[in-house]
This record gives C-alpha cells, structure tokens and sequence, in this order.
C-alpha cells in the first residue's frame, strides 16, 4: 500500500493506531469492525508481527485502523522491531485505541502498553475487551489499573469476538478524528 493515495470527503477522517499487549483481540477486534477477514487472529503470541492496515468508510467518516503487533518486554531483534512499529504508528496517527484483555490480570506488559501510548501524547481511548468471558468486577480492576497510568480516558467494555460494544466504540472513535473536507493523505 505504499504510496497509495486516498480521496476523503466531508465528514470524519483520520489514522487510529491499536495497541495492546498479545492476545488481547487487536486483529479479531479489526476484522470484526471491517466485516472482512483481513488480519490472522490465532491464541499464538506475534500472529501480527507488522502493521497491518483496514479501512473502514461510511456515509460519516473514513477510518484507517492500524493492527500492530503485540506489547511485550523486548528480548530478541525482532521484538525490537515490533516495539518501533508500535511507536512509530503511535507517532504517525491520530489516535490510539488500546486494548486490553479484561480475563487476565494487569501485569508488565499491560504496564508497558499504557506507559507506551502515554509517551505517544496522542488521544486515546480504551476499550476492555473479551466480556463475553470475564465479569464486570474484572472489567473495572483492569480498566482502573490501565487509567493509573494513561490518567483518564473514555473506556468502553467490549467483545471484539461477539461484536457487543463495538458500535458505541466506534461512533466515539469517529468524533476523535478530524473533519476532513476533500483532502488527500498518502498512506505509507
């Protein structure tokens, strides 16, 4: 997609960058929202070890999703690499939604994940995902853990998986984004 230039009407426009630790739903969360089988979802750690993009457009707005790979403490090259892909699509867009798995405890990762999106200084939105599988009580801790670090930001409880949640998610998500009236951006 290089180089891949895109027309935009009028209405809401821009890039939003998904981040969370592995296995927490990113590439479901993508697919499900694209209604399009676009990105690997496995229960395999690093199924996504680079950016994966999906477009979505309606009558109101026109979002470009980027899926990155896992957060998790850097130990090999191709961790590293991760974790710049991570940044450097923080840096680019307009906005990050992070993701986190309310069936697991706040751990490292999780902490590393938000201290991430906070040094990006982008707006951000948080969404707890898998409520399908875990209970409200689980939801909130996690979601309390997440705002101690990013401060306080929207949260919305989600099942990527069954599709429940996601539409306030993303009507909240078109109103962070810019008005775009017939502009042009390259996407690279």
């Amino acid at each position: 997609m290089e180089g891949l230039e895109t027309e935009f009407g009028e209405g809401r426009v821009g890039f939003v960058t998904i981040v969370g630790r592995p296995n927490v739903g990113k590439s479901t969360l993508l697919n499900e929202v694209l209604s399009y089988h676009l990105t690997a979802v496995s229960n395999r750690p690093n199924t996504t070890r680079k950016r994966w993009l999906g477009i979505l457009s309606d009558a109101h707005s026109q979002i470009i999703f980027a899926d990155t790979p896992g957060v998790h403490s850097a130990g090999s090259r191709m961790q590293e690499a991760m974790a710049r892909t991570i940044r450097n699509e923080i840096e680019r867009n307009d906005a990050v939604l992070c993701l986190c798995d309310a069936t697991r405890a706040f751990g490292e990762e999780d902490r590393r994940v938000a201290e991430i999106v906070r040094e990006g200084g982008k707006p951000v939105v948080l969404a707890v995902n898998k409520l399908d599988a875990a209970s409200e009580s689980q939801a909130r801790e996690i979601a309390d853990e997440y705002r101690a670090v990013l401060g306080e930001n929207p949260v919305f409880n989600i099942s990527a998986l069954k599709s429940e949640g996601v539409s306030p998610l993303l009507d909240y998500i078109r109103q962070m984004l810019p008005r775009g009236l017939s502009s042009t951006r390259a996407i690279s």
